[in-house]
């Protein structure tokens, strides 16, 4: 687990991340986060290598030897998923594609 109680110079001041594997290919991220003020719009961005696919709360990534992820948020009813491509196509990377999933609320 990461914690920290106070992160100088901005408006966090609790940030804590479990994470537990249970073998052979499922791995659980718990966050948790606490700001100075209420209402302070929280992200957790997740680097991937493809473009991910929202569906409702769970977004999926298909790798290009077809290896598969799925996320699902167990945030509230009103949190937002979002894919974001960025890599545009020809752009001169390793490979074309690449994305973040964006999970706010």
């Amino acid at each position: 687990m990461v914690e920290a109680d106070r992160i100088t110079g901005v408006a966090v001041t609790r940030a804590e991340r479990a994470v537990v594997w249970l073998k052979p290919d499922h791995i659980i991220v718990y966050d948790r986060a606490a700001t100075q003020s209420a209402g302070k719009f929280k992200r957790w961005w997740l680097q991937l290598p493809r473009p991910a696919t929202v569906s409702g709360k769970q977004a999926t990534m298909t790798t290009a030897s077809g290896q598969k992820l799925f996320v699902t948020t167990l945030l509230r009813a009103n949190a937002v998923l979002t894919a974001v491509i960025t890599i545009q196509p020809g752009a001169g990377a390793a490979t074309d594609d690449g994305g973040v999933l964006l999970i706010g609320h």
